[in-house]
This record gives structure tokens, sequence and C-alpha cells, in this order.
């Protein structure tokens, strides 16, 4: 037998998530497909309430197939015109799919007026191994300071560097955290 729906749609504060999906109860295995659009984050009261109200505009795109226990993933998500309090943030793209077990991230960023690449996997099992590395460049410490320290003194950096993960993530201790810097200006 096979449980599904052919459309659905879902509306709420100028967001909308339109779909498809379905479920085979005796194969045990699913399917579906997602797409998100107008998700304004100051529509989201949890994000309103700190001293820092969060903004932006959020749109995501997302397709499972298979076991439920292992689907096939593909998504995408993003992140435009971020902002914390009254400082703009910038925008945010990510993709994610999975294969075999691993999920693999890539993000790429503008945020804090800099260039920011993540890139990434892990395994979605045992003990949830990682690898990722984080690739900043051209990142100033100004618009945090605007965001945390108002009254502080106009800092601006330029910041280059990666920073590299490894390890289980089951067991954050063992995690291998590596920064390296290779410019640090102010």
């Amino acid at each position: 037998s096979y449980v599904g729906a052919s459309k659905f749609t879902f509306s709420q504060n100028g967001g909308k998530i339109n779909g498809s999906g379905g479920y085979d109860l005796q194969a045990k295995t699913m399917q579906a497909n997602l797409t998100g659009s107008g998700f304004e984050l100051a529509h989201i009261r949890k994000l309103q309430r700190g001293a820092q109200p969060v903004g932006g505009a959020l749109d995501f795109h997302l397709q499972a197939s298979g076991a439920v226990a292992s689907p096939n993933l593909q998504g995408k998500l993003e992140l435009k015109n971020a902002s914390l309090g009254r400082q703009r943030l910038g925008s945010l793209q990510a993709d994610i799919h999975t294969q075999s077990h691993v999920a693999f991230l890539d993000v790429s960023s503008d945020m804090l007026h800099s260039k920011l690449q993540l890139h990434g996997q892990v395994a979605m099992q045992g003990d949830y191994n990682a690898q990722a590395t984080l690739t900043v460049a051209d990142l100033d410490a100004q618009p945090l300071l605007v965001i945390f320290a108002p009254k502080a003194q106009a800092l601006h950096s330029a910041v280059q560097g990666t920073v590299t993960l490894a390890g289980p993530l089951k067991t954050p201790k063992l995690l291998d955290i590596d920064a390296a810097l290779n410019t640090f200006q102010v």
C-alpha cells in the first residue's frame, strides 16, 4: 500500500511551502519534494525576544527518496539579507546531499562583509565522524562590535585563514580543531 499527497501547500505570515510526497508501507520507502519561500525571520517570535532581533528571508528546496533508515537527500537553502539588531549581516547559501550514509555540506556566505566557505561531510551512523573546512577571507571585526559593543571604538580588521574540524561528533572532546590565520590586519 502507498500513502501520499500529490500536492499540498502550507502558508503562514507570507512564507509558503509547496510539496508532494508519499510512503510505501510494504517496501518502507518514501519520497518527498518540498519548496519553501518567503519565510521572514522577523515573523518568528523566538528570534525577536533577545536584545538583538534576527531578520532575513529564508528559501529552501528539499528532495528525499529511498529507505526511511537511509534516505537520499538533496537540498538547497538560501538566507538573504540576514541581520542582527540593526546590523546587516549578509547572505548565505547552503547545499546538502547524502550518499551511502554520508551527508555532504557546502556553504558560501558574504556574512559580516567577508567571504566564508564551508565544505564538510559527516557519517550518518556510528560516531558521526565528520570532516569540515571553513575558509575565511576579508573578515572585518567592526560589524560584530556594532552588534555586541556599540560604544566601543571602531576597529576594522582583515582576517584570512582556515579552520578545520575532524573527528566524532558523538564525542565532542575527541574532535580535532585547528585554526590557522594567514593574515590578521588591524
